[in-house]
């Protein structure tokens, strides 16, 4: 049996009460497919996914994330197009 893999792929985005959220398109593979849709702030996507992985995986993240660096905070408007 392989690993597990979750993939999260950014298909869009809406913009509500002043924010923009981001709706993903997410799976699980393994031993059954799961496949969801979700809507997160970028905000919440640095404090649940990446501040966790992040600190999970510590020296080696860069070994698995070095060519898809996490978007950094304060992003100019008008860059989620």
């Amino acid at each position: 049996v392989s690993s597990p893999e979750f993939r999260a792929v950014v298909v869009g985005h809406v913009e509500s009460d002043g924010h923009t959220w981001y709706v993903l398109r997410c799976s699980l593979a393994g031993v059954k497919l799961l496949e969801w849709r979700s809507q997160h702030r970028l905000v919440h996507l640095r404090d649940d996914l990446y501040t966790e992985t992040k600190a999970t995986l510590g020296d080696r993240y860069p070994e698995f994330f070095a060519e898809t660096p996490f978007a950094r905070k304060g992003g100019l408007p008008g860059t989620t197009s």
